[in-house]
């Protein structure tokens, strides 16, 4: 895109989930470094810092490593990493990045107590970690491959298969940044309460508009439904 950066299809969860880790880790480091520790900390709290960030030369501002496709998610991320969210007022959505961030660094307050020794060790380990990279090169060939990868595994829910069918029959039509900001809205209301009646509101919605479906039939009615559509006011 306009950034040059590679969309993540499958795996977001992962990748923010070790961000934060990094996160929690850097600032659990600032705060257990002792005056013997100093030089080690601040190694080890620049190396960390250099998973996070690093400095865009060209535009001379910061270029965030792993940047949130939602802007809110996005804002409260950013605000983690400069370690500035002490400042602002976050919804609920954004609530659980901070929920999880602090659970986190319980978690490391838990294996290694006040040994940098030891949290130099972790760090090195979550650094260690192996990540296969499957590039592919358009959004049609991604929602192709997310659909194979994940019926191999867990289930994915109604709603988040009923979204990947959705996005690739509009990336074949042209207009899945126009859909995907509509989806990103009503998802962004229902994260504020309860983002797991999505799936209930799709049916129910569907139930008001044409005849009764079944929650395991929802998915196969509304494909059709979405291979019907011809245009973005379709869709």
């Amino acid at each position: 895109n306009d950034e040059d950066r590679l969309v993540i299809v499958d795996g977001q969860q992962r990748l923010t989930t070790i961000t934060l880790l990094l996160i929690a880790l850097r600032d659990y480091a600032t705060s257990i470094a002792s005056a013997k520790d100093n030089d080690e900390a601040e190694s080890v709290i620049d190396w960390l810092n250099e998973y996070l960030k690093d400095r865009d030369k060209k535009e001379r501002k910061d270029y965030y490593i792993l940047k949130a496709r939602k802007k809110t998610y996005n804002d409260v991320l950013i605000d983690l990493i400069n370690q500035t969210t002490l400042e602002k007022k976050y919804d609920k959505a954004q609530g659980a990045y901070l929920k999880a961030y602090r659970d986190l660094k319980n978690l490391i307050s838990d294996k290694v107590g006040n040994d940098f020794s030891k949290l130099d060790e972790f760090a090195k380990k979550v650094l260690e970690l192996e990540v296969v990279a499957i590039v592919l090169n358009s959004d049609k060939e991604a929602f192709n491959a997310f659909d194979g990868l994940n019926s191999k595994g867990l289930g994915l829910s109604t709603s988040d298969q009923i979204k990947n069918y959705l996005f690739s029959h509009a990336e074949k039509l042209g207009c899945l940044e126009e859909i995907e900001e509509k989806w990103d809205e009503m998802e962004s209301d229902f994260e504020k309460t309860n983002p797991e009646l999505i799936t209930k509101f799709l049916r129910h919605l569907w139930i008001s508009d044409n005849k009764y479906v079944s929650g395991k039939d929802l998915y196969n009615v509304l494909q059709s439904e979405i291979n019907s559509k011809k245009s973005a006011r379709g869709l």
